[in-house]
């Protein structure tokens, strides 16, 4: 993986998370969520509550596409409770956060009912429907589209954790924890497997088996663009994830890294002949950014456009006006985001990474078992690298993290940068060349807090002790010809940094003379290792590798040392290539055929099933909902 990587998966975050707002009568209660806490005692917060209250059903959910902050005058009955279009989850964050600064038992009653209607719409194995009670038709569907349950995920586990809800009962918490787990095991059972390799997700899985399942008739069973991508945010928002976890990650990112549509853009033309003036269509453009489609065929993984007669077509001019410009196939927007709460959740992100990559370091004997542990964690490292573009930026960020330093926002991804690159590379000369350059990076920096008048922290020769003493192991597995060639690099590089850091004791900062003077003590005596290694390489081999429970060069074949730690493989994420059928993940158990739902290109292939097709659109788009 390379800097082409984390611009490509920035570029997918942008292209994949279609437009937040939903096309209802009104916001409901989500502006009023970002108020001063002082506002929700105000006589205005009350009013807008108690009209939330008037939309609340019987059941205890409220309906989509209405804005519940104005009062409902209707029949009660009438009132149909969902979760779909971002139902329900707003107007309960609302209730809190206003019965928090009231204390009005109203507020606290309504809200513990909507809870417990989230809470008993789950399914036991951990998916939630679009709406409950399910019904027969599509919304019975474990419900990814929309969001769905991934919002309702998140609402859950801030019931379970978050102060604001102290409120609730210790016994609704711990279901709203057990809830959120419920949700990932459910996640990772529905991941779409293609010929042994998980992808990414459909729209809506079966509630039984976890098949990827059609919805409305232009809505196939495929493998979904859009909402893989918010599954994958929330994925990574897990605190020490699980194995599984990050596997599902990793398969996943490889998908949107293969399956990204290059050389085309979506534009909307003039068009004197349609109804409306103006048309959507797909031009040839070399030099636009990747686009990613809503869904893609399952084996092909070809996009795929539908029209209400439910037949797959793989062009956008292949399907007729209405549902051509009436629905959201190809995404390639930037979404409204807040960048300082992004900026800090990818602070925090890359923090515990920091801190994951660091506990791979260790001295003396390498067992297998901690060898695997290190692999683990490292491929969970590139994986945070990879993530850290989908969530927050691309190759740019990467780039400018170069020339951060120590306390910068963006230190911790010069550092995971760093590591990314060790770790997948798997040639000894070019990684000894990669930790010297590494470990006279730290000596630039601890130069450039010198001219700043401020004291290098400690760590940034620890950090460099660590490189050079690695570059030194790396050395000692070499042949005994080869390694003196190699000590003389390891020389030069030292002495390049011993004379940049003696040019600093000039005493324009007194201050950081102790921190210069034990990384120069530290340097010369890598220097004198490195002598002493020139005057007598067998020695210096056999010393290193005793010294790491490594075979010395008189040790015979059925010596029972601890085997060298080879330097690492790179970690291959595969390309998702055409296949010819799926599961879904372990767990689910039924298997479906990579065609059901799609057609033969040429048209003379097997029929596709037909799709339950309780349309309910109007031709107005809705978030890909119309």
């Amino acid at each position: 993986m390379h800097i082409a990587s984390f611009h490509l998966i920035g570029c997918l975050a942008a292209a994949m998370l279609l437009d937040a707002a939903i096309a209802v009568a009104g916001e409901g209660p989500r502006p009023y969520l970002r108020r001063s806490n002082d506002w929700y005692g105000s006589d205005e917060a009350k009013r807008i509550a108690d009209n939330v209250l008037t939309h609340q059903s019987d059941l205890g959910g409220w309906p989509k596409n209405t804005d519940t902050t104005v009062p409902y005058t209707g029949r009660r009955d009438a009132l149909r409770p969902t979760f779909d279009n971002g139902a329900t989850t707003d107007e309960l964050r609302l209730l809190a956060k206003v019965f928090s600064a009231t204390k009005e038992s109203r507020y606290r009653n309504a809200f513990e009912k909507g809870l417990d209607y989230i809470l008993q719409a789950q399914y036991p194995n951990g998916g939630w429907p679009q709406s409950h009670p399910p019904g027969k038709g599509y919304h019975r569907h474990i419900t990814f589209n929309d969001q769905t349950m991934v919002r309702l995920m998140t609402f859950v586990r801030e019931v379970a954790r978050d102060p604001s809800y102290v409120f609730v009962d210790q016994r609704r918490r711990k279901a709203a924890a057990d809830a959120f787990d419920r949700g990932v095991a459910c996640i990772l059972k529905c991941q779409i497997i293609v010929d042994g390799k998980r992808t990414a997700w459909c729209a809506q899985h079966d509630e039984n088996d976890f098949r990827p399942r059609p919805a409305r008739s232009y809505e196939p069973a495929s493998l979904s663009g859009a909402e893989s991508v918010e599954i994958v945010r929330l994925l990574m928002t897990i605190e020490k994830p699980s194995p599984e976890i990050v596997t599902a990650v990793e398969a996943a990112v490889a998908w949107f890294e293969q399956a990204q549509l290059r050389g085309i853009r979506q534009v909307v033309q003039p068009d004197a002949q349609s109804p409306t003036g103006k048309n959507k269509v797909v031009i040839e453009d070399p030099n636009a950014p990747p686009l990613w489609a809503r869904f893609y065929e399952i084996g092909s993984n070809r996009p795929l456009f539908l029209d209400r007669d439910g037949v797959p077509r793989y062009r956008l001019a292949d399907i007729g006006y209405e549902r051509r410009n009436g629905y959201a196939w190809l995404g390639g927007w930037p979404p409204e985001r807040d960048h300082r709460a992004a900026l800090r959740g990818k602070n925090k992100f890359l923090a515990e990474a920091v801190s994951l990559s660091e506990s791979r370091r260790h001295n003396g004997r390498t067992t297998i078992f901690q060898i695997k542990k290190e692999k683990f964690a490292m491929n969970t490292l590139i994986s945070v690298l990879v993530i850290a573009g989908l969530l927050f930026g691309g190759g740019a960020t990467v780039s400018a993290a170069q020339d951060a330093l120590p306390a910068d926002a963006l230190y911790p991804i010069k550092l995971l940068s760093e590591d990314a690159q060790l770790w997948l590379n798997s040639d000894p000369a070019a990684e000894i060349e990669l930790l010297m350059r590494q470990a006279q990076t730290r000596a630039q920096e601890i130069a450039a807090l010198e001219e700043k008048g401020i004291i290098p922290p400690e760590t940034l020769t620890t950090r460099a002790q660590e490189r050079i003493h690695r570059a030194l192991e790396i050395t000692a597995a070499l042949d005994i010809t080869e390694a003196p060639g190699v000590l003389m690099q390891i020389r030069d590089r030292l002495q390049t940094q011993d004379r940049l850091l003696s040019q600093l004791q000039d005493g324009t900062c007194s201050d950081c003379e102790p921190a210069l003077d034990q990384t120069r003590d530290m340097l010369r005596e890598q220097l004198r290792l490195v002598e002493d290694g020139l005057s007598d390489p067998a020695g210096f081999i056999h010393r290193h590798r005793s010294q790491n429970g490594m075979p010395t060069p008189e040790a015979t074949e059925e010596s029972t040392a601890m085997p060298t730690e080879e330097p690492a493989a790179a970690v291959e994420i595969p390309a998702v290539t055409p296949q010819a059928s799926c599961t879904p993940a372990p767990g689910g158990n039924g298997q479906q055929n990579g065609n059901q739902g799609t057609s033969q290109q040429n048209g003379q292939g097997q029929s596709p099933s037909k799709p339950e097709n309780n349309d309910k659109g109007n031709g107005q788009q809705n978030n890909g909902r119309p």
